[in-house]
């Protein structure tokens, strides 16, 4: 009996030995890590909205935590911006960094750090046509209930653009025809867009290229989805011999300096400094009415590394203060009616018919520039 203990014994401390001299299992390699594997910030598409005050205060905490906000804009330059960010950082302590650009490339400049996970921009503005593709292109975000977009009768159209809330537009511009005054006689003015076919306008006619500039595209896609104008006016003004220039600045310019009667389509955010400055040209009130393009706009961006102080910035911005700070710098017409009108006393304009326009506006007019389709009607095609 003692001999068959013994063996099992035996066996058993044997066995033991194996076992502890076999080689250990590999560990499970480590998961790869990579400098922008982490997000720097929680989606914004999960933040929560605020639907009480105490909420939007927790915001408003929240916001001067993370102590900054990165805006991408076309739009908060120069003396703009810098009104902006004291009067913001003033208020709340928090820092206003600027990174700014033409639309098209800051949209492309966020996309590509969206896809390399490099989390910089918190808000980006630009043309509320350009945003509407940006929204599109799925880098911006609902802003959610923001206290100054629950106020009611204060506006002059509401800012925001889309059912989600994504855009907020934070500036107004009526795109209307202007002339030159000094070659244009009191009473001799188009009194709608007809007028402006008369062979009498020929030769006369300065435009920006719908190919590179939103105005006409805007105007098709506003009034003939309103059955206002058709193609067929579109056909029959480029047979005016238009003056097409690159940029609104130019079509401004060429206006001003008598190179042209008529502008086809001016906006008010170009002209009114130079109509304040004395130049011989007005705005024409139209039968047809004047566009209400609400833009620029902002958005947050997705995946924000500050989205508080973002949301902070975006509901300031149409609140009466930023308003009232924007514009007064801006020298221009306010989104609300509760601000004062800073547009200089000589441009200053009341059209007796306004058509506002809306986000479906902004993305057919995006997809009209885009495609060229005012640019081929009208036979501008190089």
């Amino acid at each position: 009996m003692k001999k068959v203990l013994y063996l099992i014994f035996a066996a058993m401390l044997g066995l033991a030995m194996l076992i502890s001299c076999a080689p250990k299992a590999a560990p499970p390699p480590a998961t790869p890590t990579t400098r922008f594997s982490t997000p720097s910030a929680t989606p914004t598409s999960n933040l929560p909205l605020p639907t009480s005050q105490n909420a939007w205060d927790n915001i408003v905490t929240e916001a001067k935590k993370e102590g900054k906000v990165t805006m991408y804009t076309f739009s908060l330059t120069g003396d703009i911006g810098q009104a902006i960010a004291q009067a913001f950082e003033a208020k709340y302590g928090i820092k206003v960094e600027y990174i700014t650009g033409v639309g098209a490339t800051l949209i492309e400049r966020v996309k590509t750090e969206q896809a390399g996970k490099r989390f910089i921009a918190d808000t980006l503005d630009t043309s509320s046509t350009i945003m509407a593709g940006a929204k599109k292109d799925a880098i911006t975000a609902p802003a959610g209930n923001l206290p100054a977009l629950t106020q009611k009768d204060v506006w002059l159209a509401h800012p925001r653009l889309d059912d989600e809330g994504h855009l907020i537009a934070f500036d107004t511009l009526y795109q209307i025809p202007y002339v030159n005054t000094t070659l244009v006689k009191p009473g001799d003015e188009p009194k709608s867009y007809q007028d402006i076919l008369d062979p009498k306008w020929k030769g006369k006619i300065v435009t920006s290229d719908p190919s590179t500039v939103a105005y006409l595209p805007r105007l098709y896609s506003v009034m003939v989805s309103r059955k206002i104008l058709d193609d067929d006016f579109f056909r029959k003004i480029a047979k005016q011999e238009l003056k097409v220039v690159p940029t609104v600045r130019d079509d401004a310019n060429t206006l001003i300096r008598g190179e042209a009667s008529l502008l086809l389509n001016g906006g008010t955010t170009i002209l009114n400094p130079f109509i304040a400055q004395g130049v011989p040209v007005k705005p024409i009130d139209m039968k047809e009415g004047a566009i209400l393009a609400m833009s620029p706009s902002i958005a947050l961006v997705t995946n924000a590394p500050h989205p508080n102080a973002a949301r902070l910035m975006i509901d300031w911005l149409v609140s009466v203060e930023g308003q009232t700070v924007y514009q007064k710098a801006r020298s221009n017409l306010p989104v609300r009616n509760d601000v004062p009108d800073f547009t200089p006393t000589g441009g200053r304009f009341k059209p007796g018919k306004i058509v506002i326009t809306t986000i479906a506006d902004e993305v057919e007019a995006a997809r009209l520039q885009r495609e060229k389709v005012v640019t081929k009607l009208m036979g501008l095609m190089q």
